[in-house]
């Protein structure tokens, strides 16, 4: 690696800038740290610059922080399941993990794709936004976030001093986290511990509370993830409920009711009556919602006996959803499941073949979670 850089400082001649640009690239093909290849890949722009390095250390994107990504799987997993973001908030994060994931898999027009695609949605139309308060309360974050991840981007695509100097240009018009008030300062780090690795995602979300403790998307991102580390083994923590209780509170959505409730079904019956409530709750308020239907079918199941009445209603709830958001992977998954606990072999099959036609990724990764026997050829 080392030698790259002394590559280079060889600019004036294009056949080793070519050559150094190539080995910088099999370097992020094979897996390395792409934080090493992008501080060799501005060492280049630098060059491009007359040796002026570019300032790039105040940019705030995954390329800095090191932030975890996912796989191809789980690429194709998250994308099928986009029509269930409770808020344009929530959409423009999973799109921004989309992109940075398929950048980190060499994947780089749908990685621009689904940038573009996060950026629309600071566009003043509501049609693009759908009115979201989180997106209009914390516009300047995200502008910080995605401007810094599009410079990162561009860095790989200089091929020139002309190319250099743009960029140069453009970062220096990013403004630095320094510049935001609290507020703005703690959407930054929240969506920072959301694509954080395992072990840095708390430290990053405690910091978002502590700085803005009145906003209850980023209690919610904690409460969430203190539910996914029990695993459904352990009894609900008090934080983790009161967390829940306050993102319900403040920032009432699909997804902030129905984990609350799902928190409420695993401290055991004498919460149940609270859970159900909750789950009534969503599907009248969202009654068109995708997550509302999907997540509240599921609920429905670990709160009462699946009894054919339960197994209708959630068929029910499902096709419902299948109806507003068109053929899913994950949505035939479920039906197939309801159709065997039903005793409708056939049409399961049909269910999981249309899945497997659909999107193999998402069938694997169900298959993985639940144990169910589905054909893989």
């Amino acid at each position: 690696m080392p030698a790259y850089c002394s590559l280079c400082t060889s600019y004036m001649y294009p056949f080793w800038r070519a050559f150094t640009r190539k080995c910088i690239r099999r370097q992020l093909e094979v897996g390395r740290k792409r934080a090493a290849c992008c501080s060799l890949l501005l060492t280049m722009a630098a060059v491009f610059l007359g040796g002026y390095e570019l300032e790039h250390k105040h940019l705030e994107c995954p390329a800095n922080w090191e932030s975890d990504y996912l796989s191809e799987e789980g690429c194709d997993d998250t994308a099928d399941k986009l029509c269930l973001s409770p808020s344009a908030w929530t959409d423009v994060l999973e799109r921004f993990k989309l992109a940075w994931s398929f950048w980190e898999l060499s994947k780089k027009d749908k990685a621009r794709e689904y940038l573009v695609e996060c950026y629309m949605r600071l566009l003043p139309d509501p049609v693009f936004h759908k009115d979201c308060g989180l997106v209009g309360d914390y516009r300047p974050a995200l502008r910080l976030v995605l401007d810094s991840t599009w410079a990162m981007m561009r860095v790989e695509c200089v091929v020139d001093q002309h190319d250099a100097v743009n960029l140069n240009k453009f970062v220096a018009s990013v403004q630095p986290l320094s510049k935001l008030d609290e507020k703005q300062r703690a959407a930054v780090y929240a969506i920072r511990g959301c694509l954080a690795p395992d072990q840095d995602r708390q430290r990053w979300l405690r910091k978002s509370i502590k700085l803005s403790p009145g906003e209850g998307q980023w209690g919610y991102y904690l409460g969430w993830m203190l539910q996914e580390d029990r695993h459904g083994k352990k009894t609900p923590s008090k934080e983790e409920l009161r967390l829940l209780r306050n993102a319900y509170k403040l920032r009432k959505d699909p997804d902030s009711i129905l984990r609350l409730a799902r928190s409420l079904i695993e401290c055991g019956p004498s919460r149940l009556a609270e859970a159900e409530a909750l789950v009534e709750e969503a599907l009248t308020l969202y009654p068109d919602h995708p997550r509302a239907l999907t997540n509240g079918a599921n609920l429905l199941a670990r709160l009462r006996e699946n009894s054919p009445a339960v197994l209708r209603r959630m068929h029910h709830l499902y096709k419902r959803a299948q109806t507003i958001v068109g053929d899913r992977a994950f949505i035939h998954l479920k039906l197939a499941a309801l159709c065997f606990m039903s005793g409708m072999k056939e049409e399961g099959d049909e269910h999981l073949n249309f899945a497997f036609d659909l999107n193999p990724s998402v069938c694997k990764i169900f298959v993985e979670n639940t144990g169910m026997p589905i054909r893989l050829d």
